[in-house]
């Protein structure tokens, strides 16, 4: 089957740490088939880091046709694929690839709307199995008779992101520093949060330790914050940079600290310090969803907090840091 196949389209079409997690299924198809054009199909705003990997040939933008049926089934066909990896098997996207007749079509065989339109049905269950996301992601080589199973270690190795120097004016003054972190607060209710106050506790102690402190983060992040945390010791950077800009401030920073989203997955991808903050709850305790990079790590709580926020205290998540 592998001679038949010469451009894969993988499709994720979610957040951008999950597009994170995905990028080492287009490495690693691209170390075992070297010949093979790897196209992906995501949302508009995480094209800045599914281009920055050197495994992917091609962008395709999910937003561009997602509302109209004939018009995605027209892209996917325009691309030329031989097989598709529904990640991500969004109705409307296994809709479309199945319009488009690409030929090998693989995705989970555990949903109803998957069940008839895929060729190549897979069937570990992402709820019931113990592994991580990233692992998940890589069976899906399985269809294609390539290697499926792969360590924690190595994924950690499988990004192959570029990023360059950040030139946001913003950003000049915090990057400039020997020693820099960078916190983010928020995760937009993707994972459970620590909350803003342990966060400026957190920038205090670095602070006094030397490290120039930045937030990042959206606009509106910046408004959930709230004005009671320490501002005037930190850079403010919440809205200031395009994500490509982030990921570039992120590869100059000695560590980042964050819930499970998209800036501790990009830091760790980067071989950048990333200390990631979890609850003990499945699905999303760190054993499906932990940052996988060379210099990642994760505090996980004791039990997952009634309250909807992660109880550690700022000296924990320093020690952590500093370790």
């Amino acid at each position: 089957m592998n001679k038949q196949v010469n451009h894969v389209l993988i499709t994720r079409t979610d957040g951008i740490g999950d597009v994170i997690l995905t990028l080492p299924l287009a490495v690693a198809l691209k170390h075992l088939l070297p010949h093979v054009k790897i196209s992906f199909l995501g949302k508009a705003y995480t094209k800045p880091v599914i281009e920055a990997c050197g495994a992917v040939d091609h962008f395709l933008d999910w937003d561009a046709v997602k509302d109209n049926d004939a018009a995605a089934a027209n892209l996917l066909r325009a691309n030329s694929a031989d097989a598709v990896f529904l990640v991500f098997p969004a109705k409307d996207v296994v809709r479309a690839a199945y319009a488009a007749k690409i030929k090998i079509r693989v995705a989970t065989g555990r949903r109803w709307h998957t069940f008839f339109k895929v060729s190549h049905r897979l069937w570990f269950s992402r709820k019931k199995e113990d592994l991580h996301e990233a692992q998940y992601n890589l069976k899906m080589l399985s269809a294609l008779g390539l290697k499926s199973e792969w360590r924690l270690d190595e994924i950690g190795n499988m990004y192959d992101l570029h990023v360059s120097p950040c030139h946001a004016e913003v950003a000049q003054s915090f990057l400039k520093a020997d020693k820099k972190v960078i916190l983010h607060p928020k995760s937009h209710g993707s994972a459970l949060e620590w909350p803003a106050r342990s966060y400026g506790e957190l920038a205090a102690l670095l602070v006094e330790r030397g490290f120039a402190v930045a937030i990042s983060g959206t606009e509106r992040e910046r408004v959930a914050i709230g004005e009671d945390f320490p501002w005037e010791l930190v850079t403010d950077l919440t809205g200031k940079l395009s994500l490509g800009e982030l990921m570039q401030a992120i590869g100059t920073v000695d560590a980042v600290v964050a819930a499970s989203t998209g800036p501790l997955h990009i830091a760790a991808a980067l071989g950048i310090n990333a200390v990631g903050l979890y609850s003990p709850k499945r699905p999303i305790y760190p054993r499906r969803w932990q940052p996988i990079g060379p210099k990642a790590r994760y505090l996980v709580a004791s039990q997952h907090p009634e309250n909807g926020q992660l109880p550690f205290s700022a000296e924990e998540v320093l020690n952590k840091l500093l370790r």
